[in-house]
């Protein structure tokens, strides 16, 4: 009974039900001899179903999420930590708060901050909208309320995305003659995250938060279509091509400085 209502809530609020609408187009196009149609219909079913599934999308984020966390010792000695942005989300009845993403960056510098005390430096602009609270400050108020003092707390509000994070916070930590951090970010950016920083000669250790590999076995329900493993598997493929482009930005940084 539980597997059945499982699969009946999953049907109705997932993927399932639009791979189940396209396969039904399907047989319909064969019905009325539209051959060519079919066939695409069936590859759009297949494609749906499969990027919907939990092993598809633990394939993309095994690969790019760390297997390997930094020690306590690494994390006691470094110098500072450095919190990246994941986006606000605007306009609500309690005013701009941190992405469901974001949310689990800031528990993480905030329990790290108990642990191992030192300056924090959240990093993270305004976007598109110049009136829009810049991230970092939304970010700040909820590690204050999670028990962080406000001094601190050091703001980068200028960057937009991962390079301009390690660019900009690179000047902070010059001024603040920091040469190694903590780095704080999702597990399936960290990857990117990490080099970009580390290309700025900062010595790095990492802490990623969030973590979406589940690494235990597969059952019945992992083989149906469900909107969060779609979800993840957006978010990992999103990476993956932010690893490319990023390394071209790297690579043209770095032989225009020569």
């Amino acid at each position: 009974m539980f597997l059945l209502e499982k699969f009946i809530s999953n049907l109705l609020i997932s993927p399932a039900l639009f791979i189940i609408i396209v396969l039904i187009g399907a047989i319909l196009m064969d019905r009325f001899n539209y051959a060519k149609f079919k066939r695409i219909f069936i590859i759009i079913s297949v494609g749906f179903y499969l990027i919907s599934i939990r092993p598809t999308k633990e394939l993309l984020v095994r690969v790019i999420e760390p297997k390997k966390v930094s020690s306590p010792a690494e994390i006691r000695s470094s110098e500072a930590y450095v919190l990246l942005g994941g986006g606000i989300t605007e306009g609500t009845p309690i005013g701009s708060i941190p992405t469901d993403t974001a949310y689990s960056r800031i528990v993480e510098a905030a329990i790290l901050y108990k642990e191992y005390p030192k300056k924090i430096i959240v990093t993270g602009g305004r976007g598109y909208d110049s009136e829009s609270p810049s991230e970092s400050s939304v970010y700040r108020d909820v590690l204050v309320a999670l028990g962080v003092p406000k001094e601190d707390i050091v703001l980068e509000e200028e960057s937009r995305n991962t390079l301009e994070n390690a660019l900009y916070t690179k000047e902070i930590l010059d001024e603040m003659e920091v040469s190694s951090i903590t780095l704080i970010t999702s597990a399936t950016h960290m990857f990117r995250a990490k080099n970009t920083f580390a290309s700025t000669g900062v010595q790095v250790a990492i802490a990623p938060s969030g973590y979406l590999a589940n690494n235990s076995s597969y059952k019945v329900l992992d083989f149906i279509p469900n909107s969060q493993n779609l979800d993840h598997f957006l978010r990992a493929l999103w990476e993956y091509v932010g690893i490319a482009v990023y390394q071209v930005k790297l690579l043209i940084i770095k032989y225009s400085s020569q």
